[in-house]
């Protein structure tokens, strides 16, 4: 083959490729969904068909959420007799469906539960033992089951359960003398184990970071200390199968890449001009990291004095931990918080926790889906600036042994009937209509045509390039010929 025909091949090749992909433009977007009582969402995950399923509490019950891939809400869920619980974390679970797991606050009690597509209760099951019972971590497996992590009294726990909730082992983490332990965040590892994250408190809270074989027996341990307190909120696995830790010591945000050993690749801390914490890390598709948060760095200062409220905090991050960009999202003088961030399926970013300063009044829960870069319409006028800075941090880790107890939890299937969350939703800062232009190259057209359509706020818009048959290639130089 030539060189002209190879390379009139592999512009073909590139032109088919770009033919037979349709590409999808959905406005980014901002909802709050309130009531006369509090609200607020822990945890957001997107099920294959593009929809977004929320979980967190209503009033002191419970909350579930689908959201429609343009931010309108197909329907809202709290349970009807549970009373007092809270939604920790929920799973996509096959096409549209989920798995969401909820700590009950009357009885202590650990309920998960299968949902469909429309929230109706698949099966459910909930922890039934005299003791304190704490979910705060859920994961799936390989294998088609979970990994639920928490803790049992004063001891850390996992639990591992099969596709339709039986038990198949379960474990509890105590040290050797009288202290409290707990899990926040787990993850099955590539090479079929388990890294967990977690607090010892002994004197004081400690971040717990150890690696499990795939039953829950302990490969190694490490403790970082602070010097009043050091708290952590995620671990993920790399895809080199390294493990990045994120938290808190001290007055600092706090980040560290371990390798499958154990040994701190690099670590660094992070600190605004006031206040700033993270409360969930997600490994993006580059090879870097999403954080959200709070911060009190970018907040307005009240002119008649009081206290400075806080704001959502995002961040992202290169591989190696440095700031790529970082950006702050809240009113004027009411408290917002983000609790967990997500990238989407087609690489924007989606956010959930609670806001005070839209809404219904109160606390109400907020969602912000925002392009990659962190923004969102030009309408939205709530976005600030803040400066968070990296420093490299040498905090070392400390021998640590953790002692595996048996424990005897016993799960029972039940139903509770779930019903409407009754709520208000808002739209922030959109308008009712959008304007799109439209080009197209030398080679073809596109459907709908070249030029400018308004759309209405919220319509999702489908693109598709268009070969023209009288269009044949030449060589590199000349694209396309008559």
């Amino acid at each position: 083959m030539n060189r002209v025909s190879s390379m009139a091949s592999r512009h073909m090749f590139l032109l088919l490729v770009i033919l037979l992909f349709n590409f999808s433009l959905y406005a980014q977007w901002a909802r709050v969904f309130g009531s006369t009582g509090d609200e607020g969402l822990n945890s957001i995950c997107q099920t294959p068909s593009g929809d977004y399923i929320a979980a967190g509490c209503y009033w002191r019950d419970f909350l579930l959420m689908k959201i429609a891939h343009d931010g309108k809400i197909k329907w809202t869920k709290t349970g009807t007799w549970l009373r007092e619980g809270s939604a920790r974390i929920v799973l996509p679970k096959g096409e549209d469906g989920c798995i969401v797991a909820i700590n009950t606050w009357w009885d202590n009690d650990i309920w998960i539960f299968e949902l469909d597509q429309q929230g109706n209760t698949l099966w459910g099951i909930r922890s039934s033992s005299a003791k304190n019972e704490r979910c705060s971590a859920i994961t799936e497996t390989r294998d088609g089951g979970y990994l639920l992590a928490g803790k049992v009294d004063t001891e850390a726990l996992i639990i591992k359960l099969s596709s339709g909730g039986d038990i198949i082992w379960q474990k509890s983490y105590a040290r050797q003398n009288e202290s409290y332990s707990s899990i926040v965040s787990i993850q099955e590892t590539m090479d079929g184990g388990i890294i967990v994250t977690g607090h010892i408190y002994c004197p004081v809270q400690d971040i717990w970071i150890c690696k499990m074989g795939n039953r829950g027996g302990i490969v190694w341990e490490h403790v970082f200390h602070g010097r009043r307190f050091a708290e952590v909120v995620s671990v993920v696995e790399t895809f080199e199968g390294n493990y990045t830790v994120c938290g808190k010591i001290d007055d600092e945000i706090w980040i560290a890449q371990l390798n499958p050993m154990g040994g701190i690749i690099w670590q660094k801390s992070y600190r605004g001009e006031r206040v700033d914490g993270i409360n969930s890390l997600c490994h993006t598709s580059d090879g870097g990291y999403i954080a959200v948060g709070v911060s009190t760095s970018g907040a307005k200062i009240p002119k008649s004095g009081g206290s400075i409220k806080s704001d959502i905090l995002l961040i992202k991050l290169s591989s190696l931990g440095d700031i790529l960009w970082q950006k702050a999202y809240g009113g004027d003088f009411s408290p917002d918080s983000g609790h967990s961030v997500y990238q989407t399926l087609d690489g924007s970013l989606i956010l959930v926790g609670t806001t005070s300063s839209w809404g219904a009044g109160g606390q109400d829960a907020l969602i912000l889906k925002l392009w990659r870069n962190g923004n969102i319409s030009p309408a939205c006028s709530f976005m600030r600036k803040v400066k968070i800075k990296a420093a490299d941090a040498s905090f070392e880790p400390q021998e640590v042994k953790t002692k595996i107890e048996k424990t005897n939890i016993k799960f029972s299937y039940g139903y509770t009937l779930l019903e409407k969350a009754p709520g208000k939703v808002y739209a922030l800062g959109e308008k009712s209509v959008h304007k799109l232009k439209i080009k197209a190259g030398k080679c073809g057209t596109t459907d709908p045509p070249p030029g400018v359509y308004t759309f209405a706020n919220g319509t999702a818009v489908t693109i598709k390039a268009i070969e023209m048959k009288t269009m044949t290639f030449t060589d590199g130089r000349d694209m396309c010929k008559q």
